[in-house]
């Protein structure tokens, strides 16, 4: 790039000599200095100064002042020579005017290049934001273009760990890495200072992106000589390159997929025609109060055993039907609902569903608790807390069959609020769990300010509990602190014999995940809970 820029600066100061050599011959030609053409020679040295800099302006100054100097005579006709301070006074003034026009033009790119800091790139930092896109030439991706969702994922735990000016170092890292690694150079950006990478790039062949972009991303990354490992995951789509600017709406497919890719613990998923209308997508938004009305939406049940006792505990798991997009994963529509006061009805209509299914299973012999997830979002609304203590008030059974999920994020951000509601909600006899403990705030310390009954162990613990010592002995120190605690532990996404038989052996009080049973319609669950029971 920089070549490129010296060659075209190199080729201009050639071009304007050039121009001030035929402003030489026009001073000559009419008569010499004395006549009002040798002025025209502040052309050429203003337009170096702004074209090519202020070292430029200054020398063509000299060469300007020279040439019209000592060997141009006052008059032509007489052949007048001019004095000495006569023709170096005028040199100083070229070489002052060009020197000015150079400085000014420092001054103004110099303002320029700040001001495109904090319009294109993020404070601080020196990766770009979206406005890079409206600036950025598509052309030179060719027809095709990928766009590519970078999302890291355990990002709050590295902050926890250290802090966010580390975090912000790693991202800074991360960023130069693949600016400087990656082929085509793609066009990289960040759409907050936040878990996630955006890409642009001409790539045709996924595969070696692929690999590529694991290659950087799986090494070890030292900083302030610190190790640090991170979880990723990719998602990625062609798109047709209209060579205009791209709008940012183009990555929520992409950023679904890469959640998606994480949950199916797979390294990326590529966004096709196929699988185009179950990304993120704001017609739910219209259509999720139809699909409650319409029994589009419907609950699917994933059983926590007990490591003890015959005990069944399940979870309640919503899924959606659509009539003309199919089955649409959670992770496409939850997280759009959560933004709005529609994720009251969503989780009230689940809380009338478990009552439903709760009695269903009691008047079929197999007396169950279920559990549902419950927003931030629903625990400070009124409303919902009003509608949901009424339909636990008249459910007609013992509510501590009935369990709220609270993600640890929400429970710890909101500390104080959530405390009172979680006061309210006891009142009534239901319990309350903390979901997903060790993704978010991570710190056994929260345990004690907790006034809960249950706390779930986050999947990315029970990943590798059988095969990292260190993650092994945490969860076996949070379980020991919970039951010291008077609570008790539920592990989940456990997926084989061993982590079954190592976190039994640590004394989880109940195991969830696909050794135990995928999530199942109610029909399913009651064969199978029906089978266990007759089996012990």
């Amino acid at each position: 790039m920089n070549s490129k820029i010296n060659s075209k600066k190199i080729i201009i100061m050639v071009l304007l000599t050039l121009f001030s050599v035929a402003i030489t011959a026009l001073v000559y030609l009419t008569g010499g200095v004395k006549y009002v053409y040798a002025h025209l020679m502040y052309i050429p040295i203003v337009i170096a100064g702004f074209m090519v800099g202020y070292h430029g302006a200054v020398v063509l100054a000299i060469i300007s002042g020279l040439l019209i100097g000592p060997f141009m005579p006052i008059d032509i006709q007489t052949m007048e020579q001019q004095l000495f301070y006569n023709w170096f006074f005028r040199l100083l003034v070229f070489v002052i005017i060009g020197s000015l026009t150079g400085l000014a033009h420092y001054i103004n790119q110099h303002q320029k290049k700040i001001i495109d800091q904090s319009l294109y790139f993020h404070n601080h930092l020196k990766i770009p934001n979206p406005n890079i896109l409206s600036v950025t030439d598509f052309s030179v991706f060719g027809p095709k273009v990928l766009i590519t969702t970078i999302l890291i994922h355990n990002t709050q735990l590295i902050i926890d760990t250290f802090n966010h000016e580390f975090f912000a170092e790693l991202l800074e890292t991360i960023y130069n890495d693949l600016n400087e690694s990656l082929d085509r150079n793609p066009i990289i950006l960040q759409p907050t200072v936040s878990n996630t990478f955006w890409m642009v790039s001409g790539h045709d062949h996924l595969d070696k992106l692929v690999d590529e972009l694991e290659d950087i991303l799986s090494k070890q990354y030292h900083i302030n000589h610190m190790p640090v490992y991170f979880d990723y995951s990719l998602g990625f789509k062609f798109i047709d390159n209209n060579y205009e600017r791209l709008n940012v709406s183009v990555f929520n497919s992409t950023n679904i997929a890469a959640k998606e890719a994480h949950e199916q613990n797979r390294k990326y998923v590529l966004v096709t025609e196929k699988n185009e209308d179950k990304s993120l997508d704001y017609f739910v938004l219209t259509d999720i109060k139809k699909a409650l009305q319409n029994h589009e939406t419907f609950l699917l049940f994933q059983p926590k055993v007990s490591t003890c006792t015959n005990e069944i505990k399940l979870e309640a798991l919503i899924r959606w039907q659509h009539p003309l997009k199919g089955l649409i994963p959670p992770m496409s529509f939850i997280p759009i609902v959560e933004e709005t006061k529609l994720i009251n009805d969503l989780t009230l209509w689940v809380l009338k569903q478990v009552i439903e299914k709760i009695k269903y299973f009691q008047s079929n012999g197999v007396d169950a608790s279920i559990s549902l997830n419950v927003s931030s979002k629903n625990l400070f609304s009124d409303e919902f807390l009003r509608e949901a203590s009424y339909l636990i008030e008249t459910c007609g059974f013992d509510p501590k069959n009935i369990e709220f999920e609270i993600t640890e994020s929400a429970a710890m951000r909101y500390k104080d609020q959530t405390e009172q509601v979680i006061k309210k909600l006891r009142k009534l006899g239901i319990k309350i769990a903390i979901d997903d403990f060790g993704k978010g705030f991570s710190s056994l310390s929260y345990l004690t300010m907790l006034n809960v009954d249950y706390i779930k162990l986050d999947k990315g613990f029970i990943d590798y509990v059988t095969t990292d010592e260190i993650k092994a002995q945490i969860v076996e120190y949070t379980i020991n602190l919970s039951h010291k605690l008077g609570y008790k532990v539920v592990c989940e996404g456990v997926e084989s014999k061993e982590q079954y038989e190592l976190l039994k052996k640590l004394k989880s009080d109940y195991i969830q995940g696909y050794y135990v049973s995928k999530p199942e319609k109610a029909e399913n669950i009651l064969t199978w809970a029906n089978n266990r029971m007759n089996l012990s």
